[in-house]
């Protein structure tokens, strides 16, 4: 598996990317705001800006006319209380007027994630959402979760997201507590994060110009866009303070 991993040099306002093989979710200091303004994340980005990442999807012919058609970059960090995302995706079209259930037929991106370790869960066992701004507003959708006490739909419990817009760059920030999308049938201390291990985490992009989805930007094996498969998730080691 091969990922694009990014830093940014504050002093000089430039990014830098390579070729890695693993990933890693570092622990915060502050909370950021979740404003969708993105300064306050200057590393760990994972980008996806190569055609090798671009899923086409089935049965229609369609092609990717590379980054300046579309591109995008997305960071995790966390908490003991949250998991936090941050993305930006550059699209020179954006297209997405569906309901909710539907955005990812259109242009959004999805997040999947699921602490398991010791991998004793089903791979269709996950947190699953989809973000985007539907028809000019923030919206929210969550597919799957592995907490069973919880619904699917619009309303995710505790999460705090924000989506904005600035040309062709739309920008995503999101915290959600581990008290909802951790497995609620384990213990406290199977559910609490623990630094060496890693933490499942998929993300992808979805393409559309205007008629039907063309297809997907990934990181990893996907897991999300074709099929449902956390172990194709990225292994996200756990790390303490940067």
């Amino acid at each position: 598996m091969t990922l694009l991993f990014g830093e940014k040099d504050q002093t000089k306002g430039t990014e830098s990317v390579v070729r890695v093989d693993f990933a890693t979710i570092a622990k915060t200091k502050t909370a950021p705001a979740i404003d969708a303004e993105l300064s306050e994340w200057t590393s760990g980005w994972l980008y996806m800006t190569s055609a090798e990442q671009f899923m086409i999807e089935q049965g229609i012919n369609n092609t990717l006319e590379g980054p300046q058609d579309l591109n995008g970059r997305i960071a995790a960090k966390w908490d003991e209380e949250y998991l936090y995302v941050a993305a930006e995706v550059n699209d020179n079209v954006f297209y997405l007027n569906t309901a909710p259930e539907s955005m990812w037929q259109q242009d959004s991106i999805q997040i999947g994630v699921i602490y398991d370790p010791d991998e004793k869960l089903s791979p269709t066992t996950r947190e699953e959402l989809c973000l985007g701004m539907n028809n000019g507003v923030p919206t929210i959708y969550c597919h799957a979760t592995a907490n069973t006490n919880r619904s699917l739909g619009t309303d995710v419990e505790g999460c705090e997201y924000a989506i904005k817009t600035e040309g062709n760059s739309m920008r995503y920030e999101l915290k959600i507590p581990w008290t909802s999308i951790m497995p609620n049938d384990r213990t406290k201390e199977e559910n609490t994060l623990e630094i060496g291990k890693t933490l499942r985490f998929g993300f992808i992009i979805n393409e559309c110009d205007g008629a039907a989805r063309k297809g997907w930007y990934c990181i990893g094996k996907d897991g999300i866009g074709g099929t449902k498969n956390s172990y194709n998730f990225v292994n996200m080691f756990i790390i303490g303070e940067q």
